[in-house]
């Protein structure tokens, strides 16, 4: 039996017996479903990342503006939820992989919501040219990260959170492994209690 399987017959035996199940099993049956998707989650990250790390360079033109569009498509559910705010100045053309490239903002912004304790999450991308790179950054209004921790934020498995927070510590090494997969660099910048600014560098196109 498939997790697929797992997660879709809980689902149907929470949609058939409503009201049913006493409070015990309404609890237990939520935890499979809750265990299924993260399970599900962490292997689709866990594809990503190993594609990411064992995969060659990439040479192929993407448009920033278009990746930001899919992203933030991807992301609809959780801004709409959160009642989050994202906006961006216009961004450039870079050398990269549009699938690869879409999925590092997606995760950059989703954990820009997830970790923002704000009643409204604030999201601002903007991108500026560094001779022969373009620098893109992420700026939010989340807590911050300590200037101790944030080396650890980009390693594998790695949250500074523990359970506090959904995830599962594989985002920020991906994305960070995708952007030195196109020749490129990540880090961050942050204060403590005042939001973090992520930041990547990938060259320009042509």
């Amino acid at each position: 039996i498939s997790l697929r399987d797992v997660a879709a017959f809980s689902q149907l035996m929470a949609e058939t017996y409503p009201g049913r199940l006493d409070a015990d099993a309404g609890v237990f049956l939520a935890r499979i479903q809750q265990g299924a998707a993260q399970m599900q989650s962490l292997l689709a990250d866990a594809v990503d990342y190993w594609a990411t790390v064992t995969g060659d360079s990439l040479s192929s033109r993407t448009d920033m503006e278009a990746a930001l569009c899919q992203a933030l498509l991807c992301a609809d559910k959780q801004i709409t939820e959160r009642n989050a705010a994202v906006t961006h100045d216009p961004l450039p053309a870079v050398t990269g992989d549009f699938e690869i490239l879409t999925k590092v903002l997606h995760h950059l912004i989703r954990n820009a919501i997830e970790y923002c304790d704000a009643s409204s999450p604030r999201i601002h991308i903007s991108a500026r040219r560094t001779d022969p790179d373009w620098v893109v950054s992420i700026q939010d209004n989340g807590p911050g990260i300590e200037p101790e921790l944030q080396h650890r934020i980009f390693e594998v498995f790695k949250r500074l959170h523990g359970n506090e927070y959904p995830g599962n510590g594989l985002g920020l090494a991906f994305c960070k492994k995708a952007i030195e997969r196109h020749g490129g660099r990540m880090w961050v910048e942050s204060t403590h209690g005042a939001g973090s600014t992520f930041y990547f560098s990938l060259p320009a196109a042509g």
